[in-house]
């Protein structure tokens, strides 16, 4: 799994591209794609909006099986999604689950990819690399 974060309009997309190679067509959007669509996708652009749709609220149990089929099906799956838990807290009790939802999953995840790499202005930097990748190409 290749992980790509980093604020909102920064760039991840297009550097996701850069780096694996996939076209915009094999991103699946989180925030239109289907519950299973996501387990069979080459790449998931805004997967922050699809833990909106489809996770927030949910028990922390019941987001680390969601979390450990993804990464099982899908394991080279490129995910791109934006960080959403810097800045202010929310006072809506509602966002506040939904911060720490997507935290949760991408941090249960993160452990368990090959790569993660976080975008700034259009700039990669690697977080993780682990030694078993392909030089950074898709994980």
């Amino acid at each position: 799994m290749y992980i790509i974060t980093g604020g909102a309009f920064q760039g991840k997309w297009s550097y996701a591209q850069e780096q694996t190679g996939l076209p915009a067509e094999a991103f699946a959007d989180g925030g239109t794609a289907e519950y299973e669509e996501i387990f069979h996708a080459e790449g998931i652009v805004n997967f922050h909006l699809y833990v909106r749709r489809y996770l927030s609220g949910q028990e922390e149990k019941e987001l680390e099986v969601f979390a450990q089929r993804l990464y099982e099906e899908n394991p080279d799956l490129v995910l791109v999604t934006d960080e959403v838990g810097s800045g202010i807290v929310p006072m809506d009790p509602e966002e506040r689950v939904y911060r720490e939802t997507v935290g949760r999953t991408c941090t249960f995840l993160a452990r368990r990819a090959q790569r993660v790499d976080r975008v700034v202005c259009g700039i990669g930097m690697v977080l993780q690399l682990k030694p078993d990748t392909d030089g950074g190409k898709q994980a």
